[in-house]
């Protein structure tokens, strides 16, 4: 027969070991603790256990080591739509835009997902940048923009003060 202080270690010993298999298990966009402790296993072993689901509807939350809220972007059916927010260490935005249907839609937004670049969209529409364009070939063509109206490129450059032998991609200014 067990004693009583025997079955409490038991039982909290179970409870411990399945939370720790709980964080592990549940992707780590699904609460902050399951997102920190991953994090914290793929820095320290190299092994990642989730991938983003690539038809993935809702808010994705990403956490940093220490708890704090990184990012939250919303996804509907796998492409970016609605607010898309990043914080620093502090909690303060750093980056807000919205997207519709996978497209930038309004703020200052990373135009192709995987890269850093940036452009300031209104309603859809270019806004100020060196942004792409998809021509009716399906090939991509970078137009630049001012206060919402295409200008050309040397125009661009010439106004906003930027070395005429440049590549130019994204924003250089804020107004």
């Amino acid at each position: 027969m067990r004693s009583t202080g025997n079955l409490i270690l038991s039982g909290v010993m179970t409870l411990v070991i399945a939370t720790g298999c709980a964080l592990f298990i549940l992707p780590p966009y699904h609460n902050k603790y399951s997102c920190v402790a991953q994090l914290w296993l793929g820095k320290l072993t190299g092994l990642w256990l989730h991938h983003f689901p690539e038809k993935f509807t809702g808010t994705l939350q990403t956490w940093d080591e220490r708890g704090n809220l990184v990012s939250q972007h919303d996804y509907l059916v796998g492409k970016r739509h609605g607010q898309w927010r990043d914080y620093d260490s502090n909690g303060v935005v750093t980056y807000s835009c919205i997207y519709s249907n996978g497209e930038p839609w309004e703020g200052m937004c990373h135009f192709w997902e995987d890269k850093a670049w940036l452009g300031e969209y209104h309603a859809g529409r270019p806004w100020n940048g060196c942004l792409p364009h998809v021509t009716e070939r399906g090939e991509t063509e970078f137009k630049s923009y001012i206060d919402g109206v295409e200008v050309s490129d040397e125009e661009y450059k010439r106004r906003l003060n930027i070395n005429p032998t440049s590549t130019v991609i994204g924003v250089h200014h804020t107004r």
